[in-house]
């Protein structure tokens, strides 16, 4: 995972109604236990939030190097 990946929750949308608002983000940044920060849109408004790696799959990487607080 790098800044700039386009991602989305490994959940199915609609699962559940709040995962259901993070079918799409790009991740902005790292916070200080390496999670990806992603900037999620839904409906015209967009939010940034942190979220486990384990929840997030990559739908486009971006080129360069990968990005960590490590």
């Amino acid at each position: 995972m790098k800044v700039g990946d386009y991602v989305r929750v490994k959940y199915p949308p609609g699962s559940d109604k709040v995962w259901a608002r993070r079918r799409h983000g790009i991740i902005v940044k790292f916070d200080i236990d390496d999670d990806p920060v992603i900037m999620w849109s839904h409906k015209g408004k967009t939010w940034n939030e942190a979220n486990y790696r384990c929840d997030i799959i990559v739908l486009s990487e971006t080129s360069g190097e990968e990005v960590s607080n490590a």
